[in-house]
């Protein structure tokens, strides 16, 4: 998925936190960490594909598999990252809820695509172990029209969630409709 589709699903799931009492500020973090995973594309593209001795080692260890979709788009990542981010922000829970609810978000949004992830990566791709197993994946195309229409029921979900909490908002979008 794109980066938008992620970000307004990072939303979704920081506006559900905070109607459900959590700061405004750990409901950002949700759409700010729904962009993690994404960071190992940069580091396919400016490490992996080009010459390197990082792309040595990597294709030695792991065949023809891309970088992307392998390291930070897996359960391993997410709980090695709440790890750390529980034991150096003095076990701050919320900022792990916060974190977490975007990153989930971002593999669940990828397992919607016909590539799909592999959540239990390295075990499971069929390029490393033989067979394939725990890969999800599913039928849009990344920058597709699918992706598209589900980008737009997304920010209609968003607004539709944003509308039912917010009495300002509700007040607001009366006024501008009242007059038409």
């Amino acid at each position: 998925m794109e980066k938008t589709t992620h970000l307004i699903m990072g939303l979704i799931f920081g506006f559900i936190l905070y109607y459900n009492g959590l700061a405004p500020q750990y409901a950002f973090l949700s759409a700010a960490s729904s962009l993690i995973p994404d960071i190992d594309w940069l580091i396919d593209k400016e490490w992996i594909s080009r010459r390197s001795i990082i792309r040595k080692y990597w294709k030695r260890a792991f065949g023809g598999r891309g970088f992307h979709r392998t390291i930070l788009h897996n359960i391993w990542a997410l709980l090695a990252i709440d790890l750390v981010i529980y034991l150096y922000t003095s076990y701050n829970y919320l900022l792990l809820i916060g974190f977490s609810a975007g990153f989930i978000s971002h593999l669940l949004l990828d397992s919607l695509t016909k590539t799909g992830i592999y959540w239990l990566w390295p075990y499971g791709d069929e390029r490393i172990t033989g067979k394939s197993r725990f890969h999800i994946k599913w039928r849009i195309t990344t920058g597709g029209i699918g992706e598209r229409i589900f980008q737009i029921t997304l920010i209609l979900l968003l607004l539709l969630i944003i509308y039912e909490y917010q009495p300002i908002l509700q007040e607001l979008l009366k006024k501008l409709f009242s007059r038409y």
